[in-house]
């Protein structure tokens, strides 16, 4: 496995790289690298690129890299995906809570050194549907089992300040949903989360480098 990247705080933004070309990429990261703590990406970017990306991106820009596999099967699936992400280099792996604890335990035993952000809620309107009833007991599972962190929803800063007193410090909390869907840059981290997870606000912005720096000014606030 590749070497481990640890996330620091420094700014609190995530940046979510959910463009489709490599080329896209590099273009937007060598512009705003330096005021973000880590690059998250997601199936768009890998399928479309080859999970090669990620080493590619760590080695030029040295950020740590979650991967937003989402993962949701059985024990041995689930931790044979987080297994190839690791390998590829990848610092963390979003895994959804509602697999279970045999599953996410399996996702965590892979390598304890690095980082599982178990899914609590998703944060468009019909991702809390069913997931709103579970994400409470979803976030107790996932301290209990030992996972590095959780993700909760930024669009409601009300969940996110309830799963903040239930997991305490113990737990880091990283946001998806700024910007794009709603909620102004420091929205989360008042409620109770250590990071943003910021995408279209970023890339999809005609001066990406102004609009990073706009969102460091506001998390600083």
């Amino acid at each position: 496995m590749k070497n481990f990247k640890k996330l620091v705080k420094k700014t609190g933004i995530i940046l979510a790289l959910d463009v489709l070309e490599k080329i896209s990429a590099f273009k937007l990261l060598s512009k705003i690298y330096a005021d973000i703590d880590c690059v998250k990406i997601g199936y768009p970017l890998v399928l479309n690129s080859g999970l090669e990306i990620v080493d590619e991106i760590k080695t030029k820009y040295d950020v740590p890299i979650l991967a937003d596999f989402k993962v949701s099967d059985i024990p041995h699936i689930s931790r044979t995906i987080v297994r190839i992400a690791f390998d590829a280099g990848c610092d963390g792996v979003l895994v959804h809570g509602f697999i279970g604890p045999d599953a996410i335990k399996a996702c965590i035993d892979e390598d304890k050194n690095r980082m599982i952000f178990v899914i609590t809620e998703l944060t468009s309107p019909g991702g809390k549907i069913f997931y709103q009833q579970i994400s409470e007991d979803v976030a107790v599972m996932a301290k209990q089992l030992g996972a590095y962190g959780i993700q909760a929803p930024g669009t409601r800063p009300d969940r996110i300040r309830k799963l903040r007193e239930l997991v305490k410090d113990r737990m880091v909390i990283i946001s998806c949903g700024i910007g794009a869907q709603g909620p102004k840059p420091g929205t989360a981290i008042r409620a109770g989360s250590d990071f943003e997870i910021i995408g279209r606000a970023i890339y999809a912005s005609s001066d990406p480098i102004k609009s990073v720096k706009n969102i460091k000014k506001a998390l600083a606030r």
